[in-house]
């Protein structure tokens, strides 16, 4: 669902906001502190129920108030939607057309929404599990039953490595490898033939190299899981936790045989990574009736005005609500919605 209305209520340096969003670009532009950030950060809470910026979401809440709100309003397949999340210091709420929801993952259904934001630009050659996290956001609208397979695993894994910790007998570990093994062997299959698929809308925008996307198990690709496993019990056993498993899974992007984290400039990284994510959007319409909204914070310190031109371009032949962040005269505003925030007080300009 696109958002046509957006209430903010008590979020860091925002008292009452009340915005009137356009279905395609919005800008919000000010001073830095002013609460540009916070506002793309009220819209991701309102999808994930959890900041982009954070986990401990008390720090959200206004100094001098014991709770926030965000309210959003839009349609969806002619149907209008009301979402809105309520978090106060020890209670969290949320509601969908008046009715309460018990999991965030509903929220992401109902409003999709993808961030990129200064951090997103080390993906490439940050932790693996923010390549594996990025990979998952595709899968888990992409396949509907992903996130209980996923959530399976993650059970799984859990006791195989409180039984390795608790120093069980080997017969007792070796009781969650089967449960293990089909649902990561799954997981990782989707993880690999979504990156086949993510590569193909790569190629169809002009990059700096010529990329190809390389994935990699989180265990020896010879053999199955389940065999993996029952192999590396003693292994495990020394190290107090299950090795191997798409928990270990990533990929990497390569040119000229060698991985692209390792020689491309900061800059060429930068542009490579919005395109990836671009490319993750390209492909969620491509399977997806739904709605998106795109958030980017702070983009023109990110890329070169030729870049950031380009990348432009490329964001409005996707068609998706987008809304951007900057300092005056970093963006152009021709064709956008324009806000002007200052000291938490948010005003189109007309």
């Amino acid at each position: 669902m696109a958002l046509s209305r957006l209430r903010i209520d008590n979020l860091r340096n925002l008292s009452h906001v009340d915005l009137l969003l356009d279905p395609r670009f919005n800008i919000l532009v000010g001073p830095n502190g002013s609460g540009k950030t916070s506002t793309l950060e009220a819209i991701y809470f309102l999808s994930h129920a959890r900041s982009f910026r954070g986990k401990n979401s008390r720090l959200l809440i206004k100094e001098g108030h014991q709770q926030f709100r965000v309210v959003g309003s839009g349609e969806q397949q002619n149907r209008s939607l009301q979402i809105g999340v309520e978090k106060s210091t020890r209670d969290f709420r949320a509601k969908i057309n008046g009715e309460s929801i018990r999991q965030a993952s509903e929220l992401s259904s109902v409003l999709p929404c993808i961030v990129i934001y200064p951090e997103t630009f080390s993906l490439l050659v940050g932790d693996p599990a923010k390549r594996r996290a990025f990979l998952d956001w595709g899968l888990f609208y992409q396949y509907e039953n992903f996130s209980k397979i996923w959530a399976k695993y993650q059970r799984a894994l859990k006791q195989r490595n409180a039984a390795i910790k608790q120093g069980a007998a080997k017969r007792h570990i070796a009781l969650w490898n089967k449960e293990i093994a089909e649902a990561g062997q799954s997981i990782s299959e989707r993880r690999e033939g979504y990156l086949k698929e993510l590569s193909k809308q790569l190629e169809a925008m002009p990059t700096p190299f010529k990329i190809t996307i390389k994935f990699k198990k989180g265990w020896d690709s010879h053999k199955d899981l389940l065999s993996q496993l029952e192999m590396q019990i003693e292994r495990d056993l020394r190290l107090g936790y299950t090795y191997s498993g798409p928990h270990r899974d990533d990929f990497s992007l390569i040119s000229n045989d060698k991985n692209l984290a390792g020689f491309a400039s900061r800059g060429q990284l930068k542009l490579v990574t919005f395109l990836l994510k671009l490319a993750q959007l390209s492909l969620f319409k491509n399977y997806s009736n739904k709605d998106l909204i795109l958030l980017v914070d702070d983009i023109a310190s990110e890329l070169d005005s030729n870049n950031l031109n380009y990348v432009l371009n490329e964001v409005r032949k996707l068609g998706v609500q987008t809304i951007l962040t900057g300092l005056e005269g970093d963006l152009p505003d021709e064709d956008l919605t324009v806000f002007h925030v200052e000291q938490g007080s948010i005003v189109k300009v007309l």
